[in-house]
């Protein structure tokens, strides 16, 4: 996510791990977003090509897959992909009739579930320059006629989330999923606050799938940052290591002020259920190796 009016690399890079894990031959491994291979180009590659993945496309799948940067990422674009994917059909089964993605990105959910969003406005909320150029990529993959999409222009680091749902007209009514993916580590604390509070005051029914790293994952990647957090830092897009995370509470600060903590749809702990029935899914809390957190909290995945 860009915070300086540029094109998102780390947008990219992410699409680029997915479009190269709809590569691979095992269908039961494969990343089913088949469409980022169309997104992402010769020209998008080349401005990631400072990450293993950028370079990855002109070689054997295999081989590439030995490289444990380019397996680790494209394997957690497979699980992120996937657990996100199930939870909009949830979602949308259990009555959801909106859809908002947070920092979108490359997202292209709106177009690979053009079926099952027959009816559903989806909005999708992200900075400008980079919504101008996925917009141009997507026609360029599938013509101007491809789902009607309302885009948002915005940076939530700076605007809140309310204030942006109204402007594009998303209605606070309506039973909604909100995607929150790869978002919250580039947010000021304050921001992330703003976000969830205005999901929570969202209609009864809505929920949120809500990505995090935690707060000991985070600390080593700022102090020892490999890898994408590496790129992410070169490319102007650092994560924020004062961010946002559930069981962060300043000194003094009221539970009520603080995301509070209720019954996810997995039966674990997390974010709250909020004023107007909306839930929060604490989704795949992404951390470095337990080993090296040392004496740092180590949280269980969700």
């Amino acid at each position: 996510m860009h915070t300086n009016g540029l094109l998102s690399r780390t947008a990219i890079l992410t699409a680029a791990a997915r479009a190269l894990g709809s590569r691979e031959p095992d269908v039961s491994v494969r990343n089913p977003d088949w469409l980022a291979d169309r997104l992402i180009g010769e020209a998008e590659r080349a401005l990631v090509a400072d990450h293993p993945i950028g370079r990855a496309f002109g070689r054997d799948f295999q081989d590439a897959m030995a490289d444990p940067e380019i397996f680790g990422f494209t394997w957690l674009m497979l699980v992120r992909t996937r657990c996100i994917d199930e939870y909009l059909r949830r979602a949308i089964g259990n009555g959801a009739t909106q859809l908002v993605i947070l920092g979108a990105g490359f997202d292209a959910r709106a177009h690979r579930f053009h079926d099952v969003l027959k009816g559903v406005t989806v909005c999708e909320i992200d900075h400008p320059a980079t919504q101008v150029y996925k917009r141009r990529r997507i026609d360029e993959a599938l013509g101007p006629s491809a789902a009607a999409v309302i885009y948002a222009p915005a940076d939530l680091a700076r605007e809140g989330l309310s204030d942006v749902l109204r402007r594009a007209g998303v209605d606070a009514s309506r039973p909604t999923y909100f995607i929150c993916e790869g978002v919250s580590m580039y947010v000021p604390e304050t921001g992330m606050k703003q976000t969830l509070q205005a999901v929570a005051g969202w209609a009864r029914g809505s929920v949120m799938m809500l990505e995090y790293f935690n707060r000991g994952g985070l600390d080593v990647l700022m102090k020892y940052p490999s890898g994408m957090v590496k790129n992410a830092i070169d490319w102007g897009e650092p994560f924020d290591a004062g961010g946002w995370h559930p069981l962060r509470r300043a000194p003094g600060e009221s539970v009520s002020a603080a995301p509070r903590r209720g019954a996810g749809v997995d039966g674990r702990r997390g974010p709250p259920a909020g004023r107007g029935g909306s839930r929060v899914i604490r989704l795949l809390a992404r951390r470095a190796p337990r080993e090296r957190l040392n004496d740092a909290q180590w949280e269980p995945p969700c």
